[in-house]
């Protein structure tokens, strides 16, 4: 898909200062970007500017989704609901993304998981990107790099100037490398690795010798200044 994003289609997920950060970032930017939010707890549009359709409404059900045209979107954040428990919040958001993923399969999509355990099940359930927001907050403030890309990252804006938590899938063309030289590439593209993924297995330490095999993963920091 060859547009540019001002001419594609945002679902934003839940409503809270993360999303309200996105929303205003994203339209200073991407003044044509056409961006809609779908929130339970609010009884009207929180943002008066015209800049943003809403829709009340919970993205656990088709009628809603199909209400905010889904169909058409063409990248989708599902933020956390921070009006309940971290578990119950994360069994929310796969729910939802499964929801969406079974009708739109093609939407990229974006989604901040809370706790460790339901990391995985986000993948499974479909997750394109996913965010851990203020974790490990102490650690990251030992390393500040810098991030020349000029292109727009959903999940630069989620973090609101803060470190977050990210995980991709290593590219094949670090195939049959060593963990410790692909991590010196990544620092230099101003990542902080953190450890791998391989299968449903997570690794933080011991994997520094270990060959890139396909399929594996990244998970790193990265921060915004």
């Amino acid at each position: 898909m060859n547009r540019t994003m001002d001419s594609k289609t945002l679902l934003i997920i839940g409503w809270n200062e993360g999303s309200k950060n996105i929303i205003y970032k994203l339209n200073s930017k991407y003044p044509h970007l056409l961006m809609c939010l779908i929130d339970n707890t609010l009884n009207t549009n929180p943002i008066n500017e015209g800049i943003i359709h809403f829709i009340k409404g919970s993205s656990l059900y088709r009628e809603t989704l199909i209400q905010a045209n889904i169909f058409n979107a063409d990248h989708i954040l599902i933020t956390s609901n921070h009006h309940k428990n971290e578990r119950n919040a994360d069994k929310e958001t796969i729910l939802s993304l499964l929801t969406i993923k079974c009708l739109n399969p093609n939407a990229h999509c974006i989604v901040e998981i809370l706790t460790d355990e339901q990391f995985n099940n986000a993948k499974r359930a479909g997750a394109d990107e996913i965010i851990c927001s203020n974790i490990l907050s102490a650690a990251s403030n030992l390393h500040r790099f810098s991030n020349e890309k000029n292109k727009l990252n959903l999940l630069e804006i989620l973090s609101n100037d803060e470190n977050v938590i990210n995980c991709i899938k290593i590219p094949n063309n670090h195939i049959n490398k060593t963990y410790s030289q692909y991590f010196k590439e990544v620092i230099e593209e101003g990542k902080v690795p953190l450890g791998i993924t391989q299968g449903d297995h997570l690794s933080l330490n011991h994997y520094s010798k270990l060959k890139i095999q396909s399929g594996d993963n990244l998970v790193f920091i990265e921060r915004i200044d």
